[in-house]
């Protein structure tokens, strides 16, 4: 059954595609130089299904980005809390 809605959403991807690629970008009813005269315009297009379980875009992102963020909190989170502590008890010190 997946493959089947990757199969379905593979082509419905590629119809999309071609058909952006005969858009001129004009007014609606107005004739685009693929089109002969006299024919409809092309009717809008489904959005490709997407298969039950197959992860988000966010959720790629997420994971492509969680090492990197780590590592840079790693690195660098010590030091920035060390600095604003220190920022604040200095206010606090300065007050009294």
């Amino acid at each position: 059954m997946l493959e089947e809605l990757a199969r379905g959403r593979s082509q419905s991807v590629g119809q999309s595609a071609s058909q952006l690629g005969n858009r001129s970008g004009s007014q609606p009813g107005s004739q685009s130089s693929g089109q002969a005269g006299g024919q409809p315009p092309n009717p809008p297009v489904a959005p490709p299904v997407v298969p039950l379980g197959a992860p988000t875009v966010e959720e790629l992102v997420r994971q492509s980005l969680e090492p990197k963020i780590q590592e840079w909190l790693n690195a660098n989170l010590k030091e920035m809390v060390e600095r604003l502590v220190q920022q604040e008890i200095d206010k606090i010190s300065r007050r009294t």
